[in-house]
């Protein structure tokens, strides 16, 4: 039995958390072994280095511009939800007072 706070795992519950947890370990070990095997490869040749840069900037500008159309579209969604929030609230003061106006109105 597992306790953790006030989280108790017992049974298959337990189980399947320790199975998960070890299947994540072992993600891990291959990701690290995988990185040292990419950073402890070859760059490769002058011309393979240039073609590398080349498309290095090239994805950095393409993730520049993705940013900022990210982030223009999160303006815009962000104003549209703010906006939606606020209509209620902004016709029910309306509504009150032009009904406190038509009250008081002499016609």
């Amino acid at each position: 039995m597992i306790k953790f706070a006030d989280v108790t795992l017992e049974g298959s519950n337990q189980t399947i958390v320790l199975v998960v947890a070890a299947i994540a370990i072992a993600a891990l070990v291959v990701a690290a072994v995988l990185v040292r095997q990419v950073l402890s490869a070859d760059q490769g040749t002058d011309r393979m280095q240039e073609i590398a840069g080349a498309i290095q900037e090239g994805a950095s500008a393409f993730l520049s511009r993705q940013f900022k159309t990210l982030a223009i579209f999160a303006v815009v969604c962000s104003s549209c939800c703010s906006y939606s929030r606020l209509t209620p609230q902004v016709s029910e003061l309306v509504e009150a007072s032009s009904s406190s106006w038509e009250q008081s109105s002499p016609v």
